[in-house]
Parts: C-alpha cells; structure tokens; sequence
C-alpha cells in the first residue's frame, strides 16, 4: 500500500509503537511518521507508506498546531505530569 493515513496516538504510546502497529496491520515495513509527538502527548501522527515515504521529510517541514493545557501552582518531582507532587500553591 502507498498513502498516507492520520492515526490517532493516544497517551502512553511512542510514535514507534504506532508505526509498529500500522507495519503489522498492512503487512510492510516501509513506513515512515512525519513527526515524533511525546508519550505522555496524545494526537494526530501522520503515517507515510510504501513510496509515501519519500514526502515524510516534506511534510515534516510543515506548519504543525498544538493544543496543550497546564496546571499551575504545582510541582512534581520529574517536572511533568507523570510525577509526584511535591509543592501545591494558589494560584
């Protein structure tokens, strides 16, 4: 198969793990992502296969749009969310 499709990643998955799943579900190993999103990061990945690969690099260049929250007035102790808090103050 050549295309491209946009898979949602949710959290705790790589952006490997998602190309492994996809070589798996089309039974090849030529696929490529266009940009790495966090693990702790949920979204939209778009997956290149077979000779789509060849515009990862393009379209990695693109403009991209991220959506975040944050919670202020509390710290952890790895600085995100996957850690324990250890300050809470009022904001």
């Amino acid at each position: 198969m050549d295309g491209i499709v946009a898979v949602y990643k949710e959290k705790g998955w790589t952006s490997f793990d998602v190309i492994a799943k996809v070589r798996g579900i089309l039974h090849t190993r030529k696929v490529g992502h266009t940009g790495t999103l966090d693990p702790m990061a949920e979204g939209v990945v778009l997956v290149c296969a077979g000779q789509a690969t060849r515009l990862c690099s393009l379209i990695e260049g693109m403009h991209k749009e991220y959506l975040a929250g944050l919670l202020l007035g509390v710290s952890t102790d790895s600085q995100d969310i996957t850690g324990n808090v250890t300050e809470k103050k009022d904001v």
